[in-house]
């Protein structure tokens, strides 16, 4: 088996409050789509990191849409 983290990310625009809602709302849909495709809810685990870690640092929209992301984590279990 496995645990899968799942962190939502968002653009710069808004507040910070609001892009941590909106980057916990990106990841709980993931787990909720995966949890749909029989994976079991109990190994996976959200976070939000809002606009904290941007992989595109420049102020356009085609940045933006880089940032408001998923990244998925898999430990494997021994």
């Amino acid at each position: 088996g496995c645990l899968i983290l799942i962190e939502g990310h968002s653009d710069h625009k808004g507040t910070r409050e609001s892009s941590r809602a909106e980057g916990e709302q990106r990841a709980v849909a993931a787990a909720n789509a995966l949890i749909k495709q029989g994976v079991p809810g109990t190994r996976m685990w959200t976070v939000s990191y809002g606009s904290d870690r941007s992989i595109c640092a420049e102020k356009t929209d085609a940045c933006a849409a880089k940032n408001r992301r998923v990244h998925f984590k898999i430990k494997k279990l021994q």
